[in-house]
């Protein structure tokens, strides 16, 4: 066995300098500590050395230097490594911080240049050995093994005397695997060998299960940095592709862990033993798997959690950090690995620990007063500059703001560079600020009409008006999107290197595999205009395809709108798989270090996350199901990027995060991509629009429902108009979630009915069909299991006292075990193929036993299938309408020709799901006109076809999108399962659903049964019987007045509450939130009238609070309602006082 040798220099102290004096044209380091004190840290900054000594004319080698820290008088050199880094004259400087670095504590160190620095050896070491194929961190305790034969990874992790082998399954995945692990890395290096850091590198390619390659030859590069005397290792992955190829799944640190012995699965949310039962245990901020003597946790993961496996039923037990789909050319990922010495680093929170310094680690920033002097003389002339932009107007402003954007930006990029340790680049971004300020007018051409401007400023492509303005890189350089200044608020939304700008990318497919290309990347001509309706702008690229991109600023408004075409030519062996458009990067964010970004995911029911520069996480919309629009939001101010498609065709919206700022696309699967004629053509289904606006997430709901309630969907109208829509379902107050499989069932559906006192209610049943288990023998549920008759009878007696009948049906799924799926040949002429090669997408049974294969919803065999079975529930047995689960917010490809649609990509799914649903509606109408259809989860397109959704696990939204779109078009329906909490049952009311599905209603109208039993604790009945008298007072208030509002109002911004009133935290299937104790909502009914809703969720306490609503300047007669008394005219509304779990419901009519 051998010592790795690599080049560094180390130094450390063996003196104290007490009268040492720093120069002027020291390299500053500050290092501040994140949001816990952490003990001796190793901090590491890459610099570029090599410029530094040109510039402080150093004569000597640019490695040999000291670092110093500063404490007051007193002067130490510390412990240091210098590495050569990726880049010319670039290299790696890490030292160790002595003693504690205390949280947001700053500590300064100075970097010199020194020709003999003091060597020593460091208290604490880390090193790497060789031995044949194996590299061998000796880090203290902790050993780990690299074996080159499993793609560099590690095989095997000691810690003090406990020894776990490893196995790895990081991979891509499109209905076929292709892996990193199962064959021998083709680079596995040691980049740096310690004493402070050891790094290793590896780099190998995904290959299948028989060495193939898939068409984009994915391929991978990890780094595995330790530090000396930290339990950690970081892990760092950058995966990359030929071409965009989509993957439905891309794997990071999958690390089998069957070999290790582990017993226990811990995350910060749950744990439990290690069983093989096939369950996952998901975490919000770690995972961890242990035993009595060794763990190992993710520490910063995306997607957190432990599978337990399952023997030969369920995949192999392993510790995940996170998977993610893959459209694009390149994707990174980062995570931190605790090794620990088993439980015990649970139980005195070490993983806890851990997470928390690395959620927020120590940060380094480099000041270089040799460039930040020369930098400060340029920012002071931008800034006077600046100041004289306000008394220009018209095409000199135009002119002057370019010359403005591009000194700010060289000025930006400078200063970004300087505390990154980038020198040289420091140097280039100064001399072009230097340049744009001694800008003139005569470099423009502009066409102007009124306040709208079009044309080249600079060189740059400019569209502008008095509300805001984008400008676009030079294109010879390719005329990427590189600013967006909002003319109201002088406020600017990007900041790019214009030649790194980007606007457009595009990936197809040859006979030779695949090839992506990109806006940036050539040059392009452009032509411009304006007219009354504003100003417009054509790029034409012709390189690799032609290309054309018309973009259109309108009179008074703010968001830019577009469209791609793209044609490649006939003579060319390629086509289309993906256009992305618009490809958005370097936008800023709003809120000082992002601390109250958020960004809307509009997937479903819609809700607010946090900005990917705080989760760093890449956050990735799939449409459809998802609406098409998203916002950046915070501090009052928005970005939004939306699509105007009324085929909803299939397409990606994606934030991710890059250095300080972040990045966004939308990224469209072409037509047919996946069939054998290369697609040639491509053109945007709609409108693209962005850009800056004023609010939050409502005021970003707003701008997409302008366009939506225009789309295809809501062609229709208002539900309370159409002809169509059951009566019934707009008037029921609450849906039930119940059975019919024995007589008892039909007591509790009355049982519900009669302690809520509603006339009428939706019992949406399970489990009327024989089956050995959950999800068997699909799509065979006849007989029922009360048989034909009683079935018959069951309905019509819940009909009777006024509960309609809503069966459940899985729309996705056929067994195929049974005689069906073989006799009716459903695998050929009806199962998704999930890849070219007719790979099935199976799934086994949530009940177990049962193999299910997912049918494509684009096939006559599973459009036929599901209009016979609901034909049958809705004319034979009566039943009220179907409900159809797994398909709605599903989404998919199919690749089998045998079905007679497009392969893949584009409208495909969308259409084929609507059209199953428009015949299955269709066959329930000719049984019953008042018949209706519902489905899993949310889907705007399906909104003609699809009379109420199913939502559940949604209370936490503190953003539903998809009511504040499109409420008074559809309904939603659903709740938070075997849940009474107030603030779970409350908030699923304010926000505009029908209540319901929350199996706890029986035990809040005191019926002891599945979720309360006569020996539950006192408190336990206590607090369903409290629920239930709340649950009952919402109900009431909806069915005798709310429906107007409620039932299908159109949504208003929610009222604002003020007052000395509680904050309370919950959690919900997307992870803990933080409301008011008191809140409230506003609604618009189709009369005009306006209803506004209060509830408070404190079971113990009243509050008095004042209220606005964006209309509260109109003069209104306001009128409050009570289930005893109706309504009452309000004299005093100023102020209001509500009491513990109380509900307030007032009426406001604009005077005339």
């Amino acid at each position: 066995m051998c010592r790795s040798s690599v080049k560094k220099t180390v130094a450390t102290t063996a003196v104290l300098l007490s009268a040492f004096v720093a120069a002027a044209d020291d390299i500053r380091l500050d290092v501040t500590g994140g949001k816990v004190d952490v003990e001796g840290w190793v901090a590491e900054a890459t610099l570029d050395l090599a410029t530094a000594a040109r510039l402080l004319g150093w004569p000597g080698k640019p490695d040999q230097i000291a670092i110093i820290e500063y404490a007051g008088r007193r002067a130490k050199p510390v412990q240091h490594q210098v590495d050569r880094a990726t880049g010319d004259g670039m290299y790696t400087v890490s030292w160790r911080i002595p003693g504690t670095l205390a949280a947001s504590q700053t500590r300064r160190f100075l970097l010199r240049f020194d020709t003999s620095p003091v060597i020593g050896t460091p208290g604490t070491a880390i090193d790497v050995a060789t031995s044949g194929n194996t590299l061998v961190v000796n880090n203290g305790d902790i050993t780990l093994e690299h074996q080159r034969e499993i793609g560099g990874f590690i095989s095997r992790v000691t810690v003090a005397e406990a020894t776990g082998a490893l196995s790895w399954h990081d991979k891509v995945y499109d209905g076929t695997a292709y892996y990193l692990p199962t064959h021998e890395a083709e680079r596995m290096e040691v980049t740096a060998a310690g004493p402070l850091r050891v790094v290793i590198e590896t780099a190998s390619v995904y290959l299948g299960v028989n060495g193939e390659q898939p068409p984009s030859k994915p391929r991978a590069v990890y780094r595995f940095t330790n530090y000396a005397g930290l339990p950690i290792t970081v892990v760092e992955a950058l995966v990359t592709q030929e071409f965009a190829q989509q993957w439905k799944s891309l794997h990071f640190i999958e690390m089998g862990t069957g070999g290790a012995g582990f017993t226990n699965i811990a995350t910060d949310g749950r744990g439990g033993r290690l069983e093989q039962t096939g369950r996952f245990f998901a975490g919000a901020k770690w995972g961890a798997v242990y035993n009595e003597q060794l763990l190992i946790a993710m520490c910063t993961a995306t997607q957190p959690g432990a599978y337990d496996g399952g023997g030969g039923k369920h995949y192999l037990q392993y510790l995940r950090s996170g998977t993610a789909s893959m459209t694009t050319l390149a994707y990174r990922w980062k995570d931190a690995i605790f090794w620990g010495p088993g439980g015990q680093a649970l139980e005195d929170r070490t993983v806890q620990r851990w997470h928390e310094i690395l959620a927020a680690p120590p940060t380094v920033q480099v000041h270089f007063s040799t460039l930040a002097t020369r930098l400060e003389a340029v920012t002071r002339i931008v800034n006077v500059k600046e100041r004289a932009l306000d008394k220009l107007s018209g095409k000199d402003w135009a002119v002057a703001h370019v010359g403005m954007t591009l000194a700010r930006g060289g000025a930006a990029a400078a200063g970004k560079k300087i505390t990154g340790g980038s020198f040289r680049e420091t140097l280039s971004a100064i001399e072009s600020c230097e340049q744009a300020l001694n800008a003139n007018s005569s470099e423009a051409e502009l066409a102007q009409t009124g306040s709208g401007l079009a044309g080249l400023v600079l060189g740059h492509p400019y569209l502008g008006n008095d509300k805001a303005v984008y400008l676009f890189a030079r294109p010879e350089h390719g005329a990427g999107l590189m600013s967006i200044y909002d003319r109201a608020g002088s406020r600017e939304f990007l900041s790019i290197d214009p030649v790194h700008a980007t606007l457009w990318e595009a990936t197809v497919k040859t006979e030779a595999g695949g090839a992506s290309f990109a806006n940036n990347a050539q040059p392009c001509t452009v032509t411009f205009n304006t007219d009354a309706a504003g100003g417009q702008l054509l790029f034409e690229w012709s390189e690799h395809a032609a290309v054309d991109v018309v973009l259109r600023l309108g009179v008074g408004e703010a968001l830019l709108r577009g469209r791609i075409e793209a044609t490649i030519d006939e003579d060319k062996p390629s086509g289309f798989v993906s256009v992305a458009f618009p490809v958005v990067k370097g936008i800023k964010p709003l809120s000082p270090e992002s601390q109250r970004d958020t960004i809307l995911d509009t997937g479903r029911f819609g809700r607010e996350r946090p900005s990917p520069l705080l989760s760093s996480k890449v956050h990735n919309i799939e449409c459809p199901p998802g609406m098409q629009f998203t916002a950046l939001t915070g501090d009052g101010l928005g970005f939004y990027f939306g699509e105007e498609d009324g085929l909803a065709s299939r397409k990606q919206l994606s934030w991710a995060a890059a250095g300080d700022s972040l990045n966004f696309s939308i990224v469209h699967a072409v037509l047919g991509w996946g069939g054998d004629r290369p697609v040639r053509t491509y053109r945007s289904p709609g409108h693209v629009v962005l850009g800056p606006f004023r609010g939050d997430w409502y005021d970003a709901a707003r701008i997409y429902r302008k366009w939506a309630i225009t789309a295809p969907w809501c062609a229709k109208g208002r539900i309370h108009e159409r002809a169509d829509y059951p009566k019934w379902l707009i008037k029921a107050p609450y849906w039930s979630i119940g059975y019919l499989q024995h007589e008892k069932d039909i007591e509790d559906e009355l049982n519900k009915q009669a302690f809520y006192e509603i006339p009428t209610m939706v019992a949406h049943v399970y489990n009327y069909f024989f089956t050995r288990h959950l999800d068997d023998r699909y799509p065979e549920y006849f007989p029922p299991k009360l048989g034909s008759a009683g079935f018959t009878a069951a309905i019509e007696r819940l009909q009777s006292n006024g509960v309609r009948v809503v069966p459940y049906v899985n729309g996705s799924m056929w067994d195929m075990d049974t005689d069906s799926y073989r006799m009716e040949d459903a695998e050929r002429r009806g199962a998704i193929w999930m890849s070219a090669d007719g790979n099935l997408n199976i799934t086994t049974s949530y009940g177990g036993g049962s193999s299910l294969a997912t049918m494509c919803p684009g096939s006559a065999i599973w459009r036929e299938k599901l209009s016979a079975i609901t034909s049958e529930l809705v004319g034979r047995y009566g039943a009220d309408g179907v409900y159809f689960d797994f398909l709605t917010d599903h989404r998919g490809d199919c690749y089998n020709p045998e079905h007679g649609h497009p392969i893949c990509g584009g409208n495909f799914w969308a259409k084929a799901v609507h059209d199953l649903y428009a015949g299955a509606r269709a066959a329930a109408k000719e049984r019953n006109p008042e018949a209706m259809i519902t489905g899993e989860g949310i889907g705007e397109f399906c909104i003609d076809v699809h009379d109420t959704f199913l939502s559940l696990g949604e209370s936490g939204s503190t953003a539903p999108l998809f009511l504040a779109v499109y409420h008074g078009y559809t309904n939603v329906y659903g709740g938070i399962y075997n849940n009474v909490d107030p603030v779970m049952l409350g908030r699923w009311w304010l926000m505009g659903c029908q209540n319901g599905w929350h199996g706890t209603e029986l035990g809040m109208a005191g019926v002891t049964g599945f979720n309360l039993s006569d020996n539950s604790p006192p408190e336990r009945h206590a607090a369903f019987l409290s629920s239930g008298k709340f649950y009952k007072s919402l109900l009431q208030c909806r069915w005798q007045f709310a429906t107007p509002y409620l039932g299908y109002g159109e949504m208003l911004k929610p009222p604002r509450v003020e007052g000395d009133i509680p904050t309370v935290s919950r959690k919900d299937m997307h992870g803990p939130f933080t409301v008011s104790l008191v809140e409230g909502s506003a609604w618009q009914a189709p009369d005009g009238t306006i209803g506004v809703f209060f509830l408070n969720y404190d079971k113990e306490n009243a509050y008095d609070f004042t209220w606005t609503i964006d209309r509260a300047e109109t003069p209104m007669r306001m009128s409050r309602w009570s289930e005893a008394g109706g309504l009452t005219l309000l004299k005093d509304t100023a102020q209001l006082r509500i009491e513990p779990l109380g509900l307030i419901a007032l009426k406001l009519e604009v005077l005339q």
